[in-house]
C-alpha cells in the first residue's frame, strides 16, 4: 500500500503547512490591530492637535503633536515587527506534501491494492467481493 503511505505523508505535510500558516496568519493579523489601535490614536492626536491649533496658540499643540509624533511612529514600528516573515517549516511541509503527491501520481493504485491483499487479478477481487454480497444476503433471510 506504498500509494496509501505515500497519501498519508502528504496529509500530515498538508496540516503541518496549514497549521504554519495559520499561526503566521493570526501573528500577522494581531501586529497589524495594533498598529492599527495606534495609527487611530495618531488620528485622534492630530485631530486634537489642530483642535488646540484653531482655539489658542500655546503650550497644548506642541504636546499633542509630540503624542501624536510618538503614536506615529510606534505605528511604524510595530508594523515592521509584525510583518510576514519566511517560515521554513510550512515551506518544508509544501514540498513534502507536493513530492508525495507526485509519487503517488506515478505509482498504479489498482495493482498495490491486488498485491497487498493477496490477489492477483482484478477478477479475483470482483469474485470475492459478489461472493460476500451474497453470504450477507443469505444470512439475513
Amino acid at each position: 500500500m506504498r500509494v496509501l503511505r505515500l497519501l498519508g505523508i502528504a496529509a500530515e505535510a498538508e496540516g503541518l503547512r496549514l497549521r504554519c500558516e495559520a499561526a503566521g496568519f493570526a501573528r500577522v493579523t494581531a501586529f497589524r490591530g495594533i498598529a492599527g489601535i495606534f495609527g487611530m490614536a495618531a488620528l485622534v492626536m492630530l485631530h486634537l492637535a489642530a483642535w488646540s491649533a484653531l482655539t489658542a496658540e500655546g503650550s497644548p499643540l506642541g504636546a499633542a503633536l509630540w503624542i501624536a509624533l510618538g503614536d506615529g511612529l510606534l505605528m511604524l514600528i510595530v508594523l515592521v515587527i509584525g510583518r510576514r516573515r519566511h517560515d521554513t517549516v510550512a515551506a518544508g511541509a509544501l514540498l513534502l506534501r507536493e513530492r508525495s503527491l507526485a509519487e503517488a501520481r506515478h505509482t498504479p493504485l489498482l495493482a498495490d491494492a491486488w498485491r497487498s491483499l493477496g490477489l492477483a487479478s482484478p477478477f479475483k477481487a470482483a469474485g470475492g467481493i459478489v461472493a460476500e454480497r451474497m453470504v450477507r444476503a443469505i444470512t439475513r433471510r
